[in-house]
């Protein structure tokens, strides 16, 4: 993440804070766990996981590549008191290497879309988690996401995007990867990690 750009805004979101606190809330998690918010970004996950397992023995992990992210995460989350809160920079593929100890669970809230190695990333998932323990993701970034009937609302939403970038920021999308906006289905991922 450059300078230039934060996650603050779309984490502070009110949607992005449901779909979170809903998915934390269906996860059977108890005071004093040891967790994981795999791709913290700037923490708002985190505090959630913190309010579930909150008391002096729980231990949230916010592992999170960008610098600056998770030196947002450290900000926002300077005055938690009722967990141990460690912050680590670091990547999903390389989970195991930086958390040491098996945790009772893994969330990876809106980020598992971003990994391009996500066969690597759910061994390394497995070896950090307990044998009992929990894994927890969402994403809307997958085919199928919207219904067909949004389409024509997604379409004008882009082109208006695309127009902001240029008149504001000067800057068009780059041709030659167009075709990184095509959203996979499952038999196409599977057919990626295959070969």
């Amino acid at each position: 993440m450059s300078d230039g750009f934060t996650l603050e805004k779309f984490a502070r979101h009110p949607f992005y804070q449901e779909v979170n606190r809903r998915l934390v809330a269906l996860t059977d998690l108890h005071r004093g766990q040891c967790v994981v918010d795999l791709g913290a970004g700037t923490g708002a996950v985190t505090r959630l996981l913190v309010e579930q397992v909150a008391c002096p023995e729980a231990e949230v992990i916010a592992v999170e590549p960008s610098e600056s992210a998770l030196e947002a995460a450290r900000r926002n989350l300077e005055n938690i008191q009722d967990a141990v809160v460690r912050f680590v920079q670091g990547s999903a593929d390389k989970l195991s290497q930086f958390v040491k100890k098996p945790v009772d669970a893994i969330f990876f809230c809106n980020a598992i879309h971003l990994v391009p190695e996500k066969e690597q990333v759910l061994k390394e998932i497995q070896r950090t988690l307990r044998k009992d323990g929990t894994f927890s993701f969402n994403t809307s970034f997958y085919e199928g996401a919207e219904p067909p009937e949004a389409e024509q609302f997604y379409r004008k939403w882009m082109v208006k995007a695309l127009r902001a970038l240029k008149s504001r920021y000067g800057v068009m999308p780059d041709r030659t990867r167009v075709e990184a906006r095509h959203r996979l289905t499952e038999a196409e991922y599977i057919q990626l990690l295959e070969e």
